[in-house]
């Protein structure tokens, strides 16, 4: 082999290491990429979410509008007294609340559950992730302005559809959750147990020195069980309205207002 052609394989045939202050940038860049691209993955992940909870609430709300024509136009009720009975749904004994009553129409239980929350760590069949607008539509405060003040009160009519007068605006089905340190601003709530079947709507004081519920005789508190709406979808809340559209909310358009507000969207004022 001549002397330029063993030089030339000599420069081929080597392989060079890199250096340590080139490794360390190398993984600087790196970090810093992942700095930046997680929190769009994780972003990202959580539209995807989103969009399964809205499907979810795109079915139970398929499975009232079955209901409310097979029923006199009448919205489900939230509980039916049924000795020797056991919900499929909830699992309970004797009585069928409103997703047992809703079972036959829709034959899921995973809808029920939003993607955003892990039930796993309260493992009581009770755990749902979305609630049903029971002060309005089962026990019908706002459309016929009665005084309900008993949280659980069963033995209403259910409203039907011709009473509602603003359907478009007024919320039947949203996330919900048992928030157990409710406070203002409200976004940051997050729920540690699912609710059963209901979501009551709070309005709370606007000032820092007021972030408690207010008990009002005709809309009332709910200050033993706090299944009101949850904020797990980027400070907002999946909502269905009495109308049928589905969309997400932020959560400061659900509760603050106190009823009669033109704001508040769950009284039914028009």
């Amino acid at each position: 082999m001549s002397r330029s052609n063993w030089a030339l394989h000599r420069l081929v045939g080597r392989r060079e290491a890199f250096t340590l202050v080139e490794l360390l940038v190398v993984i600087a860049i790196i970090a810093v990429l992942a700095a930046i691209l997680f929190p769009v993955f994780a972003k990202a992940r959580e539209k995807a979410k989103q969009s399964a909870c809205l499907n979810n609430l795109k079915q139970i709300d398929g499975s009232f509008r079955m209901y409310i024509q097979d029923n006199d136009e009448r919205f489900p009720l939230g509980v039916v007294i049924a000795p020797g009975y056991i919900g499929r749904v909830t699992g309970n004994s004797g009585v069928l609340w409103t997703w047992d009553i809703l079972e036959p129409y829709l034959r899921s239980e995973q809808v029920f559950q939003c993607p955003s929350k892990d039930y796993r760590t309260n493992p009581s069949p009770i755990r749902f992730g979305y609630g049903y607008h029971y002060r309005l539509f089962v026990q019908a405060i706002g459309a016929r302005r009665g005084d309900y003040s008993n949280v659980f009160v069963w033995d209403e009519d259910p409203i039907q559809m011709a009473e509602l007068r603003e359907p478009a605006t007024t919320v039947y089905l949203c996330d919900t959750g048992n928030i157990s340190n409710p406070a203002w601003p409200p976004q940051k709530w997050s729920d540690d147990a699912g609710t059963d079947f209901r979501v009551f709507f709070p309005y709370v004081c606007a000032d820092s020195a007021c972030a408690t519920y207010i008990t009002d005789p005709n809309y009332g508190d709910n200050t033993v069980r706090r299944w009101v709406p949850a904020p797990r979808h980027m400070e907002g809340v999946n909502v269905v309205f009495a109308d049928g559209h589905v969309k997400w909310v932020k959560m400061t358009e659900l509760v603050g207002f106190r009823p009669g507000d033109p704001r508040c969207l769950y009284d039914n004022t028009p």
